[in-house]
């Protein structure tokens, strides 16, 4: 898995803030990306539906389950207290 960066993998205000976040995030949206590549190649196979509609909601909702994961990551795993500024 690549280290915490600003190019590649998901980047949410959360998973750039924790190397946790980020691990746990990413690792999901691998298998995630996995699962979603064999549904959208059945899709092709057996269905006449529009192929660019199913690529769009499968792959929209890979990205807002990414992103709430991330956030729930953040929030409790403690990471959102220990980065709180201090004033």
């Amino acid at each position: 898995s690549a280290k915490r960066n600003s190019l590649f993998g998901i980047r949410t205000k959360w998973t750039l803030l924790d190397d946790y976040c980020w691990a746990k995030t990413n690792n999901l949206g691998a298998n995630l990306l996995i699962i979603s590549g064999i549904i959208i190649a059945l899709f092709f196979i057996v269905s006449s539906f529009s192929k660019i509609l199913i690529v769009m909601i499968v792959l929209t909702l890979v990205v807002f389950i990414l992103v709430l994961y991330s956030y729930f990551v953040y929030k409790t795993s403690g990471i959102s207290k220990k980065n709180k500024p201090q004033r």
